[in-house]
């Protein structure tokens, strides 16, 4: 499938193509037919042919000049009227971005795509090229093929030029006598031309071209035919060549009246030809023409009948389950899907599994895996199938604002593993959308390493979240740094300040196996106390003044309080604890008075994937230790009680 948004075979060079042969067409019929009776009837009053060649030449001059003017204001008007509606949707995407994604999706979603599925594809095409998406989808115009009323007025008037020159040099030319009679041949004969060359370049089949042909004479003559400034039948017509090979059908529908599109303050604006139409082909009226290919999945996203895999499921509160569901599929051009060899279970997922956080029953979690690509959409270029890649927790198109400034958590078509309608990391198998934007590539043979597979793991979520900590609380070479929180991502967050080249990393945590690894990630001291008696113990081992950076990895009321008690004076605290539970209670004045910066949030770790992979391949880093206990994938219930009653840090899933 080719990309939407590309140049097109049918796009621009067709709309130029018919703009020009029909306003051509229009000035040689004109110039034939109009002429001709000028001179005929100039015939009759006189036989002197300066009489007739003054005559003739005046009315070529005349005609040539007033259709191309006509032409020029008609496709003018048009071309008017097609810059007001981009306008339009331009002001509306700028003020209105989430109402006009939304009217894509529906309109995506009339043309039979599932609604989840249509969400997803108006997402992609408003991130490419919003206007473009929009205008083609909704109005029937192509912002980079607007109708030229320069070329419709120089075909005009050159077609016309040339038409009126036949019957002038027929009645002009022959004896008196012979006049009338060659001048009508002449006319039929340049109609019969006309007919024909109007159908060759419009690429029509051999037997279209006939029927083009005698039509162009016939609507010079009576006969009933469909305008001439419309080359098309009317919608009514559409029966009548009901089972006859395009080959054999009549004129292509061009503009028909039937099909309209929305414009400015109610006007409305005739839809273009569907691309890919050959001439003499007759596409179904629709309310709208499908204006170019938008993914249309190639099942449905329930993927009824495929073969089904295992996947964890929660259900209820403590009540995970690992079921049959239907295998993942590529359903858009920048889908992939990855065979999942590694994946964890993180200490947010318990807030689902304890009640804290809302669950449809039945829905999909987990959003750390690692695997090979097992198939890629049509417009998937950085990764192959038999890649080895790593996914981060989120999925990221890599072409919004956000995703340019390394935001790649605030992606403006982004979204969670888990979520309602899409899969978790915790199964076999997961389709991923926006490949391109999300999926990090891996060394091959990393997939034949136990150890290095668990340690590239982290890359996905932890050791990414860590780093952000490090970052956010301004770690720098020689600092004091204080780590709250003994959980894999406090336990990252140490092995990221000594990477950092933090001097003095003080973990404060109570649980001896987690105080061990964050001494062999490079913690100099361990605290062991909470809340008042953690911040004076800190800052005895600092001489009363605190550390200069400060990671909360906890997210609660209490290890925030800590963190800002155990900061010193000018120095900032990163953030990464996902608050819950009780709130915060953070004393703005005790931040101001100390001058204590407050920096963290959500980590974009797609955008630190290629910073830490290098020194994770080398073993520089080695953040595997994480990981202390593995379980396959039946048994990842067991490894959610397990982390719930902490006898377990985190738990690594195999495949």
């Amino acid at each position: 499938m080719n990309a939407p948004m590309h140049d097109e075979a049918h796009g621009g060079t067709l709309g130029a193509r018919l703009n020009w042969l029909r306003a051509a067409v229009l000035g040689a019929n004109d110039g034939i037919v109009s002429t001709a009776g000028l001179v005929v009837g100039v015939a009759g009053a006189t036989d002197d042919r300066a009489a007739l060649l003054t005559a003739g030449l005046a009315g070529l001059l005349a005609g040539s000049m007033s259709m191309a003017a006509g032409e020029y204001v008609s496709v003018s008007t048009q071309r008017d009227s097609e810059k007001a509606a981009l306008a339009l949707e331009r002001r509306e995407l700028r003020d209105q971005p989430e109402a006009e994604l939304e009217e894509l999706a529906d309109l995506l979603q009339e043309r039979g795509l599932s609604r989840e599925v249509a969400r997803e594809a108006a997402e992609q095409l408003t991130a490419r090229d919003a206007l473009r998406a929009h205008a083609r989808v909704e109005l029937g115009i192509d912002p980079d093929d607007l109708t030229n009323p320069w070329h419709a007025a120089w075909a005009s008037f050159l077609a016309f030029t040339v038409g009126a020159l036949l019957p002038l040099l027929a009645i002009v030319l022959p004896p008196a006598g012979w006049r009338l009679g060659v001048t009508v041949g002449s006319v039929l004969a340049a109609l019969v031309l006309t007919g024909w060359s109007s159908a060759r370049l419009g690429a029509a089949p051999r037997a279209a071209r006939w029927c083009a042909t005698s039509w162009a004479v016939r609507s010079r003559w009576g006969s009933p035919t469909p305008s001439a400034r419309c080359w098309a039948r009317p919608a009514s017509d559409t029966a009548r060549w009901a089972g006859v090979p395009p080959a054999r059908r009549g004129p292509p529908r061009c503009r028909p009246a039937a099909v309209r599109s929305r414009g400015p303050a109610g006007l409305t604006l005739a839809a273009r030809p569907a691309p890919g139409a050959a001439y003499g082909e007759v596409r179904p009226p629709t309310p709208r023409a499908q204006p170019f290919p938008v993914g249309r999945p190639r099942t449905d996203p329930a993927r009824e009948g495929s073969p089904p895999m295992r996947a964890t499921t929660i259900h209820a509160p403590y009540d995970m389950r690992v079921e049959d569901v239907p295998e993942p599929v590529v359903q858009l051009p920048t889908d992939a899907v990855v065979r999942v060899l590694r994946a964890c279970i993180c200490g947010s997922d318990l807030w689902a599994y304890r009640g804290e956080a809302a669950r449809q029953p039945g829905q999909r979690i987990g959003h750390e895996f690692l695997g090979v690509v097992e198939e890629t959409g049509s417009e998937v270029g950085t990764v192959r199938r038999g890649d080895l890649v790593v996914a981060p927790f989120m999925w990221s198109d890599g072409v919004c604002d956000y995703c340019r400034e390394g935001l790649t958590t605030s992606c403006a078509h982004g979204g969670f593993w888990g979520s309602v309608g899409y899969d978790g990391g915790q199964g076999e198998a997961v389709r991923v959308p926006f490949a391109d934007g999300t999926l990090v590539q891996l060394p091959k043979d990393a997939a034949s390493d136990d150890h290095l597979l668990s340690a590239l793991l982290t890359l996905s979520d932890v050791l990414g979240t860590g780093h952000h900590a490090a970052l956010g609380a301004g770690v720098r070479p020689g600092a004091t740094v204080a780590v709250v929180g003994d959980g894999a991502v406090g336990l990252c967050a140490v092995l990221a300040a000594k990477r950092l080249g933090a001097e003095r990393i003080i973990a404060l945590g109570r649980h001896e196996v987690r105080t061990g690894i964050a001494r062999r990630f490079g913690a100099t001291d361990v605290v062991a106390e909470r809340g008042d008696a953690a911040v004076e113990a800190v800052r005895e081992l600092t001489r009363g003044q605190g550390a200069h950076a400060v990671v909360e990895a906890v997210g609660t009321e209490q290890s925030m309080r800590t963190a800002i008690g155990v900061a010193r004076d000018g120095g900032a605290v990163g953030f990464v604890g996902v608050p819950h539970g009780s709130s915060t209670g953070v004393d703005l004045s005790v931040l101001f008075d100390r001058n204590v910066a407050l920096r963290g949030g959500v980590a974009p770790v797609r955008a630190y994937i290629p910073d830490l992979l290098p020194d994770v391949l080398d073993g520089t880093i080695d953040p595997s230790p994480v990981f202390d206990l593995t379980v396959g994938i039946e048994g990842v219930p067991d490894g959610y009680k397990a982390m719930d009653e902490r006898t377990a840090l985190k738990v690594l899933v195999t495949n």
